[in-house]
């Protein structure tokens, strides 16, 4: 008999024992907890494998468990559960029970991430090979891979704060192939009622977890805000909060709507419309500054920097210093919204406080014109102070200060 043709019957009996065969290997359970124990062990906690499986072969060899469970056995909500979970498996898996891993697919996925009141969250727990290697005491190579979401739902319970937050519709990929190359994410959900889409990049895990520099890009598209980064990421400690340095660039078409989707009371900017704001970004922890500012109010564009520092706690800050050839102003004393609703600031941790020098070259106080504007608008804890340092108008230099509160105006 021919040498190639025997080869070609040979190669026709494996084939047919590999598809006879690879459905009761798979099904195994030594398969299943060989599965199991390899997700625990690079998560470092509890994987469970609850319900029945399924394997394919078309259009990948795989294989599927319903009802899985990750988390620890005595939490009454564990961190994720999730209806079905499909795994793409080697030929040697098949073969020889070898339960590594190429592609994960989580069918309606239930993430839950909770912090109680000590502020200690039910991730903090993991200690497997994942989180091992980013507290940098694994320093071996992790394989990954890539991992696909289907129809999920997120779900965050803060009690520090007392806020809780909801993400459905999850969907997407990450790809991450091992610690020691790039990653990548592609996910998109539904916040408060509008859809939204996240990409991120970053080339060098392994370099920012060792405290250099990764290039990092991130995009956040959604209908009442586009925002883009283009830099670079470094954690300089373990223990230390990441540092983003680069590009940074957003646009919202109504401040409102985009204050209404990230579930934040009234505030100040409300009176703002379509705005876009772009320049160098130094993030670090709780901190950010944006130097060489560019900003586009309702049309007028400005220049200048802004900061703004914000925590759990307590309410944010955001301060800075712009300029303005022309400025449009509301008359905050005729206007038709309530002056609450215009600078007024509710008192708790949900809201914003402001600290911002402005100039212009010309500007309008509703109708009024002045010129070589300088002055400081100042927001907290629910109230407003407006110092003007100096203006032109058609009578002469107006200096002075108005405090604005919700039931009365003084000024001096």
């Amino acid at each position: 008999m021919n040498k190639w043709l025997k080869i070609a019957i040979g190669f026709c009996l494996f084939v047919v024992f590999f598809v006879v065969a690879a459905p009761k290997l798979l099904s195994t359970p030594t398969v299943k907890t060989r599965v199991a124990a390899q997700l625990s062990d690079v998560l470092g906690l509890p994987v469970q494998l609850n319900g029945s499986s399924s394997v394919s072969l078309r259009p990948y060899l795989g294989v599927s468990w319903s009802d899985v469970v990750v988390g620890s056995d005595s939490d009454a909500m564990p961190l994720l559960t999730m209806d079905r979970l499909d795994a793409k498996l080697t030929l040697s898996a098949a073969l020889f029970g070898d339960a590594r891993l190429s592609e994960l697919t989580l069918v309606r996925p239930v993430l839950r991430l909770i912090r109680n009141g000590q502020g200690v969250g039910n991730w903090q727990a993991a200690d497997g090979q994942l989180g091992r290697w980013f507290a940098s005491q694994n320093e071996a190579k992790v394989a990954l891979g890539r991992l696909m979401i289907v129809d999920g739902i997120a779900l965050q319970d803060d009690a520090t704060t007392r806020t809780s937050r909801k993400l459905t519709g999850l969907q997407g990929e990450i790809v991450w192939p091992s610690t020691s190359s790039a990653a990548s994410a592609n996910l998109g959900a539904s916040w408060n009622g509008e859809p939204f889409r996240v990409t991120a990049q970053i080339d060098d895990p392994a370099a920012m977890r060792d405290g250099q520099k990764s290039d990092v890009a991130f995009t956040l598209s959604a209908n009442p805000v586009q925002l883009s980064f283009d830099g670079e990421i470094a954690r300089p400690g373990v223990d230390a909060d990441a540092r983003f340095t680069g590009d940074l660039a957003m646009e919202t078409t109504s401040t409102t709507r985009l204050r209404e989707w990230a579930g934040l009371p009234h505030t100040v900017f409300d009176v703002i419309g379509p705005a876009r704001v772009s320049g160098k970004l130094d993030m670090n922890g709780a901190r950010a500054g944006i130097a060489d500012a560019s900003v586009d109010i309702n049309g007028q564009a400005g220049t200048g920097q802004l900061n703004f520092q914000w925590n759990r706690e307590s309410a944010a800050r955001l301060s800075g210093t712009l300029g303005f050839e022309q400025l449009e102003l509301p008359n905050p004393v005729t206007s038709e919204r309530p002056l609450a609703d215009l600078f007024g600031q509710p008192q708790g941790s949900a809201h914003i406080d402001l600290d911002l020098r402005l100039s212009a070259t010309s500007a309008t106080v509703g109708s009024a014109p002045i010129a070589e504007v300088a002055a400081a608008i100042l927001v907290q804890d629910g109230r407003t102070t407006i110092d003007i340092a100096q203006a032109e108008t058609q009578v002469g230099q107006l200096t002075g200060s108005m405090r604005l509160v919700p039931a009365d105006i003084v000024t001096d």
